[in-house]
């Protein structure tokens, strides 16, 4: 049996014919670091791009693909951030505190990822709410994000804190509202596709309620009188498989002992926290912590690192991954 033949050229039998090749016809594979390191090419020169899944033909001065990467999968996923804490207010102040921002909320389907890429995932805490004994604002929620194959593929900024008695809301993904004093233009700016702003104070001195956080649904309403504004609608989303409303904004208090103390967002939520009344001298509401979901082709698997915690469903050929607190890798294959 003949196992090699090596020739110069090959010609077809009679003029116009072809040569047919019975057996798959395979170039040598390399990796991209490999073929770019390769020397003394000549023009035609053709290989195989093991990183990228496609042939790579020399022009005599550059590599170039014949196609894209053929390992890109499509992911739909959901990213919620973590929700701005509510601001605080001192005893018998008679000045509402602005309720948090509802963390930035992100949902799309066609996000492409790749094999083999490590991506880290970090999921955003809910901002802590303004301490008690003063009129103090809360904090920033943090953010949740994908990074990973050299860019930023996901990231959603945490919702904006509430503010203190004359205290503006802070901004965020959906912006905090503002304390009473702070005035009807006191709520924080949310950011464009992720939220919205908050509400402003009433800005009737002793007496008057504060706004409500943002929402990714809608903005929070500005403090009226002596009542607090409401909070901003959330959106609600069923890609976890459970519908859950996330990142609605915080209420504010009003110049009442209402609500006499700061409501926390729910965890994996993003939802803001809740102002306090003006007589009340505690915390401002937490925020509630962030979310990411991940939906992908089942023919898929995906590794997790440590540090990230997380579930996963599979059904009807797709794998519902959710990731739930912390930060860590996902490798997928």
């Amino acid at each position: 049996m003949v196992s090699k033949i090596k020739v110069d050229e090959i010609e077809s039998s009679q003029s116009g014919g072809s040569v047919a090749h019975n057996s798959p016809m395979t170039f040598k594979g390399y990796t991209t670091s490999q073929i770019n390191a390769l020397s003394g090419m000549s023009a035609g020169d053709t290989v195989y791009d093991s990183d990228l899944g496609t042939i790579k033909v020399y022009n005599g001065s550059a590599w170039n693909a014949m196609s894209t990467n053929t390992f890109i999968f499509t992911v739909e996923y959901l990213a919620v951030a973590g929700g701005g804490g509510a601001g605080s207010t001192s005893n018998n102040s008679g000045r509402g505190s602005g309720g948090g921002g509802g963390g930035g909320f992100l949902t799309a389907s066609d996000l492409s990822l790749q094999p083999s890429i490590t991506y880290t995932v970090s999921v955003g805490s809910g901002g802590g709410g303004g301490a008690s004994g003063g009129f103090n604002e809360g904090t920033v929620g943090n953010p949740t994000t994908m990074t990973g194959g050299g860019a930023t593929q996901i990231s959603v900024n945490g919702g904006g804190y509430g503010g203190g008695q004359s205290d503006a809301g802070g901004n965020g993904g959906s912006g905090g509202g503002g304390g009473d004093l702070s005035g009807a233009n006191g709520g924080g700016d949310g950011t464009t596709l992720q939220g919205n702003d908050g509400g402003g104070g009433a800005n009737v001195g002793s007496g008057g309620g504060a706004g409500g956080g943002g929402g990714a649904g809608g903005a929070g309403s500005n403090g009226s009188g002596t009542t607090g504004g409401s909070g901003g609608a959330g959106i609600a989303s069923s890609l976890s498989g459970s519908v859950v409303t996330y990142s609605a904004g915080g209420i504010g208090g009003n110049s009442t002992g209402s609500p006499s103390s700061g409501t926390n967002g729910a965890t994996n939520t993003g939802t803001g926290g809740g102002g306090l009344g003006g007589v009340t001298n505690q915390n401002g509401g937490n925020g509630g912590s962030g979310i990411m979901v991940l939906k992908f082709s089942d023919s898929y698997t995906a590794a997790i690192g440590s540090g990230l915690v997380t579930s996963t469903s599979t059904s009807a050929g797709y794998t519902t991954l959710v990731c739930l607190e912390g930060a860590g890798t996902v490798t997928f294959s």
